[in-house]
């Protein structure tokens, strides 16, 4: 798996270029915490 698991909040802000997915075909990030700003629809709880 390349995608992230991230044991806590993630927060995405003024990223250039925006955050996206990637060319994998990965399932998005799992986050065990509250996500917020850009990083929300590229992860999952």
């Amino acid at each position: 798996m390349a995608n992230n698991e991230v044991f806590g909040s993630l927060a995405c802000s003024n990223n250039v270029p925006d955050a996206q997915f990637g060319d994998s075909v990965q399932p998005p990030n799992v986050v065990f915490g509250a996500i917020v700003g850009e990083c929300k629809p590229l992860s999952i709880h």
